[in-house]
């Protein structure tokens, strides 16, 4: 017994510093956030218009005006999209560029708006109508591809 010796345990593998392949992936981390975040951050800055123009329709809700409705969804279609191809555009031009670009607008609702070219207001508005004009206006305000 005089030949043996007692287990010798190693000391711990130290926690820090860590190994190069962690330096690697830590900063492959930050890299990946960092466009994450400044893409995101693009894509809002981008649809700022987006959040002005929902505001504005709300207002435009309130004091029922469908003639405004169809003044804001021609500025947003002006800032979205080439001058040359929106600015000319009315009566079902302007219906069909508007269902063409995402929007879903029932037939009253494109009466409504084509109604605002001939007079200054529309005097009597269901309010079903301009519920239907307003939601349809809200969704493509939101959701038209450019």
């Amino acid at each position: 017994m005089d030949g043996l010796f007692d287990i010798v345990i190693p000391d711990q593998i130290p926690l820090w510093p860590p190994g190069p392949a962690w330096f690697v992936l830590a900063g492959l981390i930050v890299v990946g956030i960092t466009f994450i975040v400044s893409w995101r951050y693009r894509k809002w800055q981008q649809n700022a218009y987006r959040r002005t123009a929902v505001r504005q329709l709300e207002q435009l809700e309130e004091i029922r005006s469908a003639r405004g409705i169809n003044e804001l969804l021609k500025r947003v279609a002006l800032v979205s999209y080439d001058r040359s191809v929106v600015a000319g555009l009315a009566g079902s031009e302007w219906m069909t560029f508007l269902r063409n670009t995402g929007g879903r607008f029932s037939d009253d609702d494109g009466a409504l708006l084509l109604a605002g070219y001939r007079k200054a207001e529309v005097a009597d508005v269901a309010a079903l109508h301009l519920d239907s004009l307003v939601s349809a206006a809200r969704s493509w305000i939101r959701h038209h591809h450019v």
